[in-house]
């Protein structure tokens, strides 16, 4: 099998995929399709993943793992992406020939190898032979022989010195082709593969002229040591930071050119471990230290050190950053930074990057990291995911020179996510140029809610002036309504008032009161509010008579009636033609009654935007509707009794008898009206006085209405009698 493991970006979760290569591995080691391809008896090929380990098993002895590292020329020029052949040692110590493919679908080498001694042998048996031969026959003819033997051994000869200069690394001139059949036919093959050695060898150079294009123009000094800590490479920008030119610092000890005398001899002491371990401490890893010029200054360096091994032995590329103005313009805002400590609050320095240089203890109290472990991090881990966007505007700001202040979510250590008030200011240098950021930052949550909670406790409170001014024009409409008979009002020109007052009072986009007739066969409306009048004063509802009818249920039974969808109703199925001809969608109706008898209904319909009615609504209009039943039936009592008065007017200028019954009259109505007049005002007061229990807030109410319009009777009767 071959494990694949891929990881997240923040490291935070993986994946293993296991391929079976068992297919695979049987068809890398068949023999046979290993000598159909001319691989011979030392012949093998395999597959090196991207990392030049072994993806299928080696043949040799010894060579089997899997996991195994394969170093070696052959193998670097092909995860490099060329494709070719070479002559040299193997990661073994074998000289082979390697013959390589980078398969770029699946980022891995097909290798092919066999040994150099079995590839030449033919040639190397050919010579043998062609010298046997010249022997057994030199008795014969010595010049024979030796014409034979040069025809044969000189072509030889050449081949074998052209590969020795290919050893040597000379790839100029061609392979001779000459000699026998059998001879040139191994000489042309010889120099197919010359050719093929000529253009790998080509391209490598200039693969390794655009590697050395790209050291010689990075920002970063290159500089590379062998395991004895020479230099042997050194590009212009370490030229420039450390004022060594290449020719001079090329064959320099390290420790001795670039590493000030403190730290030498832990630069030894490391080369030393990595010989005998094979690790180092600083390998692969980004740090900070000082680093020392040739006029001897020492300034602040990013350093990493990278191993490469080659054929012969591992050396060291150091990558090199100058960050003394990093240094300074962080030092600038620690100094900045740390003014800002007497504020009490969080208070946190970013470089242009957005890392983390400076951080207080109140950030450490704040965000729950402390110091070192927040020190290089990025400053958007403080922010929650869905606020990423946003910071990353305001960021954008700060690059641009603006500051900014706000509310704005925040996370800590432990995930949670808090409100704070955060104030970002951009830092610069003396030059003007923006070097950092920095924010000050302090828990709101507490501010928040007492915000949250004066906020609920204004609303509640404007609820509850809403009740009350509410109940106030209640009050009022009721006052109203009981004192408008006692100044001698009309009810056609009271109903006419009362019906708009009704419908604001209970948000209701119409109103209406229907009274019943002298003879009781039907009622009709007596006053309105939003309907449409032409079709209104068509309307006559004749007394029902069905006890199961809505309408009787309200007249003698005293019921209110409730609809929030009427024709969903099948009750009123009887109101149908009137429901639709008043375009009314719901109704709350209830009656009007003296002393228990009904005298018609009062009804709003169609509360304001489509909210149903509720019992709120049904317990106001019931009390609105008692107030208009009383004002009416004192109303027509006003109405009989100054019909009454004129008579008795009449009469007494007619004769005394007539004067007499008068008086005897209105001893009588001044006995009937004061009589219950007084004992309900006695009554009320003992009631409002608690003489006979607790009186809730919705007793009271009421109870004050009838206090209030009973004296108002009678101080109607006192005026009218006496």
């Amino acid at each position: 099998y071959y494990t694949v493991r891929a990881e997240s970006e923040n490291g935070a979760a993986s994946v293993l995929l296991r391929f079976d290569m068992s297919g695979i591995n049987a068809i890398f080691l068949d023999r046979d399709i290993l000598g159909e391809y001319g691989l011979g008896g030392s012949g093998e090929t395999f597959l090196i993943d991207s990392k030049g380990f072994l993806m299928t098993p080696s043949r040799y002895p010894g060579s089997s793992d899997k996991n195994r590292l394969i170093e070696s020329r052959a193998v670097q020029a092909c995860l490099a992406g060329a494709d070719g052949e070479s002559l040299g040692r193997d990661d073994l110590g074998v000289e082979v020939i390697h013959g390589f493919r980078y398969v770029e679908e699946i980022g891995a080498c097909i290798i092919a190898r066999r040994e150099a001694s079995e590839a030449f042998a033919p040639a190397i048996q050919l010579r043998k032979k062609v010298i046997g031969i010249s022997g057994l026959f030199a008795a014969l003819a010595i010049a024979l022989s030796f014409g034979l033997a040069r025809k044969f051994s000189r072509p030889i000869d050449l081949l074998t010195e052209h590969a020795r200069r290919l050893q040597k690394g000379d790839f100029e001139g061609a392979a001779p082709i000459e000699g026998p059949s059998e001879v040139r036919t191994f000489a042309e093959t010889f120099a197919a593969m010359t050719r093929s050695l000529k253009e790998s060898r080509a391209a490598l150079i200039r693969s390794e002229g655009r590697v050395r294009a790209v050291l010689e123009n990075t920002l970063d000094a290159v500089v590379g040591i062998d395991g004895r800590g020479i230099i042997i490479d050194w590009n212009v920008r370490a030229e420039a930071i450390f004022g060594w030119n290449r020719d001079e610092a090329v064959g320099r000890r390290l420790s001795e050119t670039i590493i000030p005398e403190k730290y030498r001899e832990a630069h030894e002491r490391g080369l030393a471990l990595f010989s005998e371990t094979g690790e180092g401490p600083i390998l692969n890893r980004r740090i900070e230290l000082s680093a020392l010029r040739r006029d001897g200054e020492e300034f602040p360096v990013d350093l990493t050190v990278t191993p490469v091994q080659n054929e012969e032995e591992t050396i060291f590329y150091a990558f090199i950053r100058d960050i003394a103005e990093r240094k300074r313009a962080e030092g600038k805002i620690k100094f900045q930074a740390n003014l800002l400590e007497v504020v009490g609050q969080a208070v946190i320095a970013t470089d242009l990057n957005g890392s983390i240089i400076f951080w207080n203890r109140f950030a450490e109290k704040l965000y729950g990291w402390p110091a070192s472990e927040a020190s290089g991090r990025d400053v958007l881990e403080l922010v929650p995911a869905h606020s990423r966007a946003e910071a990353a505007e305001i960021i954008s700001r700060l690059m641009e020179g603006k500051s900014w202040s706000g509310e704005f979510p925040v996370r800590r250590r432990d995930g949670t996510v808090f409100t704070a008030m955060v104030t970002d200011t951009p830092i610069h240098d003396e030059q003007g140029r923006l070097i950092g950021m920095i924010g000050v930052s302090s828990d709101i949550t507490e501010r928040k809610e007492a915000e949250e909670a004066l906020r609920k406790a204004k609303e509640a409170l404007e609820e509850k002036m809403g009740q009350l001014q509410k109940r106030l024009a209640v009050s009022q409409t009721l006052h109203w309504i009981s004192t408008q008979f006692a100044r001698g009002g009309e009810i056609d020109l009271f109903l006419g008032k009362i019906v708009k007052e009704v419908a604001e009072l209970t948000e209701t986009a119409k109103c209406s009161i229907g009274l019943i007739d002298p003879e009781g066969k039907k009622i009709t409306p007596q006053a309105y509010y939003g309907f449409k009048e032409e079709r209104i004063r068509r309307v006559e509802v004749p007394m029902p008579r069905n006890e199961n009818d809505l309408l009787f249920r309200a007249l003698h039974r005293g019921e209110t009636v409730m609809l929030n969808r009427i024709l969903s109703d099948p009750r009123a199925e009887r109101y149908r033609e009137i429901v639709e001809m008043l375009e009314i969608q719901s109704a709350l109706v209830t009656p009007l009654q003296v002393r228990g008898k009904s005298i018609g209904v009062v009804g709003v319909y169609d509360k304001f935007h489509g909210k149903p009615f509720s019992p709120d609504d049904l317990q106001l209009l019931q009390t609105i509707a008692n107030q208009i039943a009383g004002a009416i039936s004192i109303g027509r009592y006003y109405e009989d009794l100054q019909k009454i008065i004129q008579e008795l007017r009449r009469k007494t200028i007619e004769a005394e008898e007539a004067s007499r019954l008068k008086s005897q009259f209105l001893s009588n109505v001044s006995h009937e009206f004061r009589t219950p007049l007084n004992a309900i005002i006695g009554y009320t007061s003992l009631l409002l006085d608690k003489r006979y229990g607790p009186v809730g807030e919705s007793q009271a109410v009421p109870l004050e209405g009838i206090l209030r319009n009973a004296d108002d009777l009678l101080k109607l009767v006192n005026d009218v009698l006496d």
